[in-house]
């Protein structure tokens, strides 16, 4: 009797000498002796993607997802087909079959929403965040699902709603520097409370002094205070790093400083790399602020 290991040894040099089919059978007869066997089953992936036969191979997935609903290797695999040539809008459309059988599936609702995310579908993206909120026990992935619901509402211009998530995502995990760091920036603009944006903003350089995010929220805290030397001085040496968002801040500082050529100049430099709509608001706000006052 021709044991298992020969099997699979055998599909994997088919594999590799392009003879998908007969890669295919071998590997099918290793899950029928095996059926638990999550090797097997990624190696069947693999070889049905290389024979773009994606639809074939999400149907396994959705198979295996209903058979194993609180393992995440499955919804994972299958949110991967966003790089093998299923567009996110089928994605999104799988996701949403399996989760009207299994509603409560942690890991599709997750990997769901991050696909909704990419695809500019945020209240559904959030309809499944907070799903998967309730059901997620490890409290530093509930952090990060808390956060990025934060984020969501941020786009969507919900400071109050951002506030709650934000705060939910500190009490669960209070050392994420990147939580402290949006914290931070929630004090220092809609907040407007300067003291609480320091004090989150110490603990986020703490983690990492050079993160350029966190220096460019410190740099906020400080236009905020109207300290705009120490803000410049900063923002300055973070221009190299063509972020919309940081060169907006210097265009401001600039501005503050009457140096109102160079608040221009990082303008322009600034509108050649929007990417969302916070940005594009910005952009506008300064243009207008630049216009009314040449």
């Amino acid at each position: 009797m021709v044991s298992q290991a020969a099997h699979i040894d055998k599909a994997i040099i088919l594999f590799k000498q392009r003879r998908y089919p007969q890669a295919l059978a071998y590997v099918n007869n290793c899950i029928t002796q095996d059926p638990q066997n999550k090797e097997y089953k990624l190696l069947k992936i693999q070889i049905l993607s290389t024979m773009k036969k994606i639809n074939e191979a999400a149907e396994n997935l959705i198979v295996w997802i209903i058979e194993e609903p609180t393992s995440d290797i499955w919804p994972k695999t299958l949110s991967l087909f966003s790089h093998n040539g299923m567009s996110n809008s089928q994605l999104i459309e799988t996701f949403t079959t399996i989760l009207a059988k299994q509603p409560d599936n942690a890991w599709c609702n997750v990997y769901c929403a991050d696909i909704c995310i990419r695809n500019g579908q945020h209240d559904v993206a959030k309809t499944c965040l907070e799903k998967a909120l309730t059901h997620i026990t490890d409290k530093v992935l509930a952090s990060k699902i808390a956060y990025q619901l934060a984020l969501i509402h941020y786009e969507q211009n919900n400071y109050s709603a951002m506030l709650a998530s934000l705060e939910n995502a500190y009490a669960l995990h209070q050392e994420c520097p990147h939580i402290n760091n949006t914290l931070a920036y929630y004090w220092a603009t809609k907040g407007k409370d300067l003291a609480k944006a320091h004090n989150f903003i110490e603990k986020s350089l703490k983690c990492d002094s050079t993160n350029p995010y966190f220096l460019d929220t410190q740099a906020v805290i400080l236009y905020k205070e109207k300290k705009y030397s120490e803000a410049h001085a900063i923002l300055e040496k973070l221009s190299t790093h063509n972020n919309s968002t940081m060169l907006l801040h210097l265009a401001k500082v600039h501005y503050s400083l009457d140096n109102k050529e160079f608040a221009d100049t990082f303008t322009k430099k600034a509108e050649a790399l929007v990417t969302n709509n916070k940005e594009k608001q910005a952009l506008e706000k300064m243009k207008l602020l630049l216009v009314q006052n040449k």
